[in-house]
């Protein structure tokens, strides 16, 4: 596809300071984004994650993207503000994100990571659930401390019951 290497962002996936190569096109907002998306075949989308209070709509935002294009379209989630828990990230790429890269990762790491996708393809099923219920279906117990051996064998069906439909 000839839009293989256009890099489509939001302004948010930077970090302070950090300025994106010229080719980038920068949109202002998610609906500006989606409507840029619209007749992408295999570019790559780079969105920003600040935090756990966002990341249902980014969950939307994702599994919208990838339902609506081609498995050769990259979506790229990147850690700008604090760190995501593992299951938060399995929700993303459950949602369709084909990689997650973490906030320590510089600018050049991260144009490096996009480089090294450029001929990858989402070949993994989408998941069927929305944002908030899909990190429901991926959150682990909120269980903490030591278990006895039976309350921990019980907490470890519940979420092999629990994830079971995801694959």
């Amino acid at each position: 596809a000839s839009d293989v290497g256009h890099v489509i962002t939001l302004p948010a996936a930077l970090a302070a300071g950090e300025v994106a190569p010229a080719q980038w096109q920068f949109c202002a907002g998610r609906a500006e984004l989606l409507a840029a998306c619209r007749y992408a075949v295999a570019a790559t989308v780079l969105l920003p994650s600040a935090g756990a209070h966002e990341l249902p709509q980014l969950l939307d935002t994702v599994r919208q993207l990838r339902r609506a294009h081609p498995h050769a379209l990259k979506i790229v989630v990147r850690e700008i503000g604090s760190s995501m828990r593992y299951n938060q990230e399995l929700a993303l790429r459950r949602a369709g994100a084909n990689a997650v890269i973490y906030r320590d990762t510089r600018l050049p790491g991260v144009v490096q990571a996009l480089e090294a996708l450029r001929n990858e393809t989402y070949n993994r099923r989408v998941a069927e659930q929305a944002g908030a219920e899909l990190l429901s279906d991926v959150a682990p117990d909120p269980l903490r401390g030591y278990l006895p051996l039976a309350a921990f064998c019980a907490a470890a069906e519940r979420m092999l019951d629990r994830t079971e439909p995801l694959g």
